[in-house]
């Protein structure tokens, strides 16, 4: 029987399932902060930052597999998720600070 060697430059690498997924949520997580708010930005950067970090956690266990393209998507999405979730959060915390400001204001007489 033949013994038939495979040298690394004939393995065709993939990109990583859930890059280009986990990117755009990233991205939209930033952009649509100005158009909807909180809580739904809040989630898609969860998302995308959570499926970013899953995809890089599979790309360094083997990377030969995979493209640096999509490694690179992976490791923005992660960034973009993580800005997009702050800025949800900022954007909540924010908002509940102007409805207990003008609740104290409105209670107390102070808008009158």
């Amino acid at each position: 029987m033949e013994n038939i060697v495979l040298d690394d430059t004939s393995m065709v690498q993939m990109d990583l399932p859930e890059a280009k997924t986990a990117k755009i949520m990233g991205v939209l997580s930033v952009v649509l902060i100005c158009c909807f708010g909180g809580v739904i930005t809040g989630v898609l950067g969860y998302l995308g930052m959570s499926k970013g970090k899953k995809a890089v956690e599979q790309y360094e266990m083997n990377p030969s597999n995979y493209t640096l393209n999509s490694y690179n998507q992976a490791k923005t999405a992660k960034l973009m998720g993580t800005i997009g979730l702050i800025l949800s959060v900022l954007y909540v915390l924010s908002l509940l600070f102007y409805m207990i400001l003008v609740f104290v204001l409105g209670v107390s007489g102070g808008l009158d």
